[in-house]
C-alpha cells in the first residue's frame, strides 16, 4: 500500500472560490479565514443569541439531498462577530438574508462597525428555514 494521496483528474463538482469578507492575501489572513471555517459552530444551536455581525464568509459545498437524494450545490455561510465567535448554516434564507444585508449596508469590510443581527427559525411552504434579524440598538 501506497502511502501517496490519490487525488482524482477530474472531479464534477463545480469549482469556485471561497467568498470572505476579511480581506488579504497574507498567510495570517487566510488562516484566520479558514480558523472561522472549520471552528464555526451551528447557527441552528444560537437562535435568538445577538451576533455582532462583523464579517461573512460563503463557501460553496455539495451534498446529498435529504428529501430526493440528488447531489446539489448550496452555499455554507459562516457569519463571525466582532469577537472572533464563528456560527455556520447551510440556509437559502440566511442567503436572502445577506443578500439584502450587502444590498442595503454594502459588503462588510465596508462598514464603520459590527450589525448586531439574531437569526430564527421560521416556517414555510417547503418546511422550516432560518433568517437573519437587525437587533435595534
Amino acid at each position: 500500500m501506497s502511502d501517496e494521496l490519490a487525488i482524482p483528474e477530474t472531479n464534477d463538482a463545480p469549482v469556485s472560490k471561497v467568498y470572505s469578507s476579511i480581506k488579504g492575501d497574507d498567510f495570517a489572513t487566510k488562516q484566520k479565514v479558514l480558523s472561522a471555517v472549520v471552528n464555526a459552530v451551528p447557527l441552528a444551536d444560537n437562535l435568538g443569541k445577538v451576533i455582532n455581525l462583523r464579517h461573512v464568509v460563503i463557501q460553496p459545498v455539495t451534498g446529498v439531498n435529504d428529501v430526493t437524494g440528488e447531489i446539489e450545490n448550496y452555499e455554507r455561510v459562516v457569519l463571525i462577530d466582532e469577537d472572533g465567535s464563528a456560527f455556520s448554516a447551510s440556509s437559502g434564507g440566511i442567503m436572502n438574508s445577506l443578500r439584502t444585508f450587502f444590498g442595503v449596508l454594502g459588503e462588510p469590510d465596508t462598514w464603520p462597525t459590527s450589525v448586531p443581527v439574531t437569526a430564527s427559525a421560521l416556517k414555510g411552504k417547503m418546511g422550516k428555514f432560518f433568517t437573519l434579524s437587525v437587533v435595534a440598538k
